[in-house]
């Protein structure tokens, strides 16, 4: 009996705190979406801007090499890996330097961009 009574005590407690922390695993997931959703629209716009001709080249440097690196390294890939380990789809933070480094290189050699160079 008394085994009975503790089964049913252990399984009524996690039966009642699991939909708890899925719901906070829910709203954590909603907020890191929303925060993607907002550095994926910063980032189309400085790809945006670096197609515009009316922006200097000096300008587009400063936003292939500073602005954009840094967003993508400091935000968008923080918040992927954060967002890919809650989801169990977890991509590798090389993955993610590998796919800047492609972007960059081809905005490089699209522009003629040496940011190597940046000062």
């Amino acid at each position: 009996m008394k085994k009975i009574l503790t089964i049913s005590f252990v399984l009524l407690f996690v039966a009642c705190s699991n939909p708890n922390k899925e719901k906070v695993n829910e709203m954590e997931l909603i907020s890191i979406s929303k925060d993607l959703d907002a550095i994926d629209l910063q980032i189309t716009q400085i790809l945006l801007n670096l197609d515009d001709n009316r922006i200097s080249q000096e300008g587009k440097k400063n936003l292939l090499c500073s602005d954009f690196r840094k967003l993508y390294k400091e935000e968008y890939i923080p918040k992927s890996l954060k967002y890919g380990n809650a989801t169990g789809n977890a991509e590798s933070e090389a993955k993610y330097l590998a796919d800047l480094n492609n972007i960059m290189s081809g905005y490089s050699k699209k522009l003629n961009i040496d940011c190597a160079s940046n000062s």
